[in-house]
C-alpha cells in the first residue's frame, strides 16, 4: 500500500486546514502530461498468455485497489452535482474529491518508476 495524499493528509482535510481546488485547465494539462509519460510494457498471465499494458490501462485498478474503491466516480457534465461510475479520464477531469487527483499522480508516478 501507498502513503498517498490523501491517506497522509487526511485530518487536515476533513478538519478543511488544506482546500484542494483543482481548475478544469489544470486538470487538463495534468491529464495530458499522463498521456505524454504513458508507457507501454508486456506482461504476462498466470495461464502463459503475453500482452500489452500500460501504466495508464493499469492505473484505474491500483486507485481502486489503494483507495478501497469498487468503481472511479466523477461528476457527470450534464449534472454537475451527481457523481456516476467513470473512466480514468474522466475521474481525472471531472473527479468528485480533488484531492484523489493527487492519489492518481503519486500512483501513476510510481508506475513508471
Amino acid at each position: 500500500m501507498t502513503w498517498t495524499f490523501s491517506k497522509r493528509c487526511k485530518q487536515a482535510l476533513s478538519e478543511k486546514r488544506i482546500k484542494v481546488s483543482i481548475p478544469l485547465s489544470t486538470r487538463t494539462r495534468l491529464w495530458k502530461a499522463l498521456q505524454s509519460f504513458n508507457e507501454i510494457f508486456s506482461r504476462s498471465s498466470d495461464t502463459g498468455y503475453d500482452y500489452q499494458t500500460s501504466t495508464l490501462d493499469e492505473l484505474p485498478e491500483r486507485i481502486k485497489a489503494e483507495l478501497g474503491y469498487r468503481e472511479l466516480l466523477a461528476y457527470k457534465e450534464a449534472e454537475p452535482g451527481k457523481a456516476v461510475p467513470s473512466n480514468l479520464e474522466d475521474f481525472i477531469m471531472r473527479g468528485n474529491y480533488p484531492p484523489l487527483l493527487f492519489d492518481a499522480l503519486e500512483l501513476f508516478y510510481d508506475g513508471i518508476n
